[in-house]
């Protein structure tokens, strides 16, 4: 019963509809609350088995009255009108016409831009949380103005196009919460050094990325099959690193430094366009752009999703 109602909730319904099995939480909540299992915990920990979860459950298990009185503050104040604002930079007009909703979950050290935002409370008290929920707010935007119509794409056109949606989105949405440590402007946020050096390496990498990318989308034109078609996804999704972020701050950057900010979020939810915006500053700025076979195998897709 309990188990139902924790799953009920917006936040954990949001989180098990899209990325984890209810089985995941139940399993991973028991081991580090459950003071039988101890001993259970020293072995998972000491294995690695979900390490770096176990380890974010047992410290918010540790820091329980900061993050009430922390939540407690926060629903007595507006967090989400500063949000809302810094992710309207971002979008095409009109303005969002409300915050997004968002629900406090504890999952990881993380965000999701589902519906509702999902947000750990540990995150929200020790990162940035106004830039952290706008980056959210800008993918809970974004997809309400999506251009994809999901139910009309073919299975084995899925994984190719959610990992282009992924870096046109993520690559915008990066510009208002990373921009700033990327380009050297600031420190990276306390407990993220590690994911920065991860993006940072990925990000000088992306040109290498973008070659091999165009290869993959150039092959679509050949592609006359489901099982190939497939195959090209499952590679491309491959071939991109980290969700999509790097790549998409490479090409989200050029467009902006080449063509503007306006260009830039013009069609912010349709990731053909995306791409050959990215295509026309890259040929006005000297870095790696696409073939015509690859710009081809793109509208083709595009046909798809975008008819």
């Amino acid at each position: 019963m309990l188990w139902r109602a924790l799953f009920a909730t917006p936040g954990y319904r949001a989180l098990t509809r899209s990325e984890f099995e209810p089985s995941f939480f139940q399993e991973s909540f028991r081991l580090a609350y459950m003071p039988s299992l101890r001993d259970s915990l020293a072995r998972a920990l000491e294995e690695g088995m979900n390490d770096r979860r176990l380890r974010h459950y047992r410290r918010v298990l540790q820091s329980r009255a900061q993050l009430e009185a922390f939540t407690d503050e926060l629903n007595r104040s507006n967090p989400m009108e500063e949000p809302s604002r810094l992710a309207a930079e971002w979008l095409p007009l009109p303005p969002p016409a409300e915050p997004a909703p968002l629900a406090l979950t504890v999952f990881d050290l993380d965000a999701r831009g589902y519906d509702p935002i999902v947000m750990d409370p540990l995150a929200a008290m020790e990162l940035d949380l106004q830039s952290f929920i706008a980056h959210e707010s800008h993918h809970w935007y974004r997809n309400d103005r999506a251009r994809v119509d999901w139910d009309n794409v073919a299975p084995h056109d899925e994984e190719l196009l959610w990992t282009l949606y992924q870096i046109q989105g993520e690559g915008i949405a990066d510009h208002i919460d990373k921009r700033p440590w990327i380009e050297g402007e600031a420190a990276v946020p306390a407990g993220r050094e590690r994911y920065a050096e991860d993006y940072l390496e990925a990000l000088a990498a992306t040109p290498a990325t973008i070659r091999g990318l165009d290869s993959l989308l150039a092959s679509l034109g050949a592609a006359t099959d489901t099982d190939h078609r497939a195959d090209i996804g499952a590679r491309v999704g491959e071939l991109i690193p980290m969700s999509g972020h790097p790549t998409g701050y490479y090409l989200a950057r050029t467009i902006l430094d080449a063509l503007g900010q306006e260009r830039l979020v013009e069609d912010v939810a349709n990731p053909a366009a995306f791409i050959r915006a990215y295509d026309e500053a890259a040929r006005a700025s000297g870095v790696p752009g696409l073939s015509p076979e690859a710009l081809h195998g793109l509208t083709e897709l595009e046909a798809v999703f975008a008819p």
